[in-house]
């Protein structure tokens, strides 16, 4: 988003149990955050993507998948509602900047506490399904003889 300098206005969360599950709840919600002014500062994003899972998160449900979108996408050039209290921070765009080049070294060489030192889950990709409309490689071949 920021090498497309683009800002979010919106950040909806949404959070779902597995169908397949026999012995969990059935549940599905998603929460949508509107930021007071446009930002592609990191932690604005997950300020609002905290606060809508805290709406829609229920105890004791195994959650099977969850997400966060960006919406309302717009240029730096937008402006600002005047009126409005909110002020974009200051410094944000070069902090942000900042990470990026030093995490374009390397992944997650810094990171937000909330990602987490050490977590106990990773993504587990050896089950994953082929990628047929985006992947080149996982497009099955024939061969005719």
């Amino acid at each position: 988003m920021r090498q497309e300098n683009r800002l979010a206005k919106v950040v909806t969360v949404f959070i779902r149990s597995s169908a397949y599950d026999a012995g969990g709840v059935p549940y599905s919600n998603q929460a949508t955050e509107v930021l007071p002014v446009p930002s592609q500062d990191t932690r604005d994003i997950i300020a609002a993507a905290q606060l809508g899972l805290s709406r829609i998160w229920r105890e004791g449900v195994r959650y099977a998948k969850a997400g966060v979108m960006l919406s309302d996408l717009q240029g730096y050039e937008t402006q600002l509602d005047l009126f409005s209290p909110a002020a974009v921070r200051p410094g944000s765009e070069k902090l942000m900047a900042t990470i990026d080049k030093i995490n374009r070294e390397g992944r997650s060489r810094i990171f937000f506490a909330g990602e987490g030192i050490d977590p106990e889950y990773a993504m587990r990709r050896e089950m994953l399904s082929p990628a047929y409309t985006t992947q080149w490689k996982d497009i099955p071949a024939a061969f005719m003889r």
